[in-house]
């Protein structure tokens, strides 16, 4: 009798011990985390994608003065439409010709920016320019920032259409903070639901060059 009690009692032993290991699984589940983290890649990513632009910046120092049209020519690096400041950041006339930029003369130092979304500025007058002015060229610098004019597309935009349009079959909520106005687009988590978030700094770039900084948050379920 005492052995096959002893039996009973392996066996109640041994399922309350299965009953507690599956119970720690479903809680502490690796590869559901994983997978919680995979989507969460996965939907920043094609965002990001979505959202962002290059950005490519140099500078320029001539030497010399032109000799004629009273601009210069200089090699254009990096693709878009194109920004100049001056050094004190005023704005500086400017215009592609080629695989040259044609710039108004009169500066020390010019800073050129290329990026898709830029506004061109003072082009009149800068057809013909002097490309044989001696200079010297920074590093360019190319880095991705997000555009503020795709930003505030999605102010107009329907959640499900630009879900859609991004391949995305989860929900998810993403919030554009910056000073100038907070944008999101997404749906609020119902109560309960295990979600995944972010949150990350960026750059903003406007049609005039400038940078404005801000947050990007994103919570995925």
């Amino acid at each position: 009798m005492k052995k096959g009690q002893g039996h009973i009692e392996f066996i109640l032993s041994f399922l309350i011990f299965l009953s507690f290991a599956a119970i720690l699984f479903l809680v502490l589940n690796p590869f559901r985390s994983s997978s919680r983290i995979d989507l969460l890649e996965e939907v920043d990513e094609e965002i990001r994608d979505w959202l962002e632009i290059d950005l490519t910046s140099y500078s320029y120092k001539p030497d010399t003065e032109p000799s004629l049209g009273g601009c210069i020519g200089i090699d254009k690096i990096g693709e878009g439409n194109v920004r100049v400041k001056s050094a004190t950041n005023g704005d500086v006339g400017a215009r592609i010709s080629g695989n040259k930029i044609n710039i108004k003369s009169g500066k020390s130092f010019y800073k050129i920016f290329l990026a898709e979304n830029l506004i061109p500025y003072g082009e009149s007058g800068l057809e013909s320019c002097d490309s044989g002015v001696i200079g010297n060229y920074g590093v360019p610098v190319k880095r991705k920032v997000f555009s503020k004019q795709k930003i505030s597309d999605l102010e107009t935009m329907d959640y499900l259409q630009f879900k859609n349009s991004l391949n995305i079959d989860d929900d998810f909520k993403l919030t554009i903070k910056k000073d100038s106005g907070d944008v999101f687009i997404g749906k609020n988590a119902s109560q309960g639901v295990s979600t995944q978030a972010r949150e990350l700094v960026i750059e903003i770039l406007d049609g005039n060059a400038e940078i404005e900084y801000g947050r990007m948050n994103l919570v995925v379920w």
